[in-house]
């Protein structure tokens, strides 16, 4: 087993149950998307400081930012996670808030589009959009959310006493890659 997946658990599981559920929308261009980062979610501060500690080990910190009171971490691999014809450069580390019902472990992918969201949700009107960050002043996004069956539960390796509990892995989809607005916010010094 690498060393990345000793740190974010079976990737390869993930994105075989992300996709799975992504096939099941219908969206034609998902081939044509590049995934550009994961985010990877902890449960408590330390265990933050402990994966902060172990990426760093098999990538370089892009940035550390304070966003709503907690700091979120972004990783650019040294070898990027390679998935059928995908590679998928960084990994996104949030703090947890406070109060936070997450499970451990990958939590959502992004991938980069080259159309407008309003032409996406009508094209795609059957889904179920997720507009919370809709309306962000920077690199937006539009997300879908899936909940996990008790099946992609178990494939994904959660724990026994979150088994009856409604889970949700979810795509977002932004105009700019994760990269390119760490650059960008670093060059207007809001990072």
């Amino acid at each position: 087993m690498s060393d990345l997946k000793l740190i974010l658990g079976d990737y390869d599981q993930f994105f075989k149950i992300i996709f799975k559920h992504l096939e099941n929308t219908g969206i034609k261009e998902i081939d044509q998307y590049e995934v550009d980062h994961l985010c990877y979610r902890v449960t408590s501060e330390a265990m933050y400081q402990q994966k902060k500690i172990e990426l760093s080990k098999v990538g370089d910190l892009l940035t550390e930012t304070m966003i709503n009171g907690r700091p979120i971490s972004v990783f650019k691999l040294n070898n990027p996670i390679q998935y059928q014809n995908r590679l998928i450069p960084a990994i996104e580390l949030p703090c947890p808030k406070p109060i936070s019902h997450h499970v451990q472990g990958l939590e959502h992918m992004e991938m980069v589009i080259n159309c407008d969201f309003d032409s996406m949700r009508s094209k795609y009107s059957h889904i179920d959009w997720v507009l919370a960050g809709i309306n962000k002043s920077f690199n937006a996004d539009l997300e879908i959310e899936f909940t996990l069956s008790q099946q992609d539960k178990l494939d994904l390796q959660y724990p026994p006493s979150t088994y009856n509990e409604k889970r949700t892995i979810s795509v977002k989809f932004h105009h700019l890659p994760l990269e390119k607005v760490v650059e960008i916010e670093k060059q207007q010094g809001t990072k």
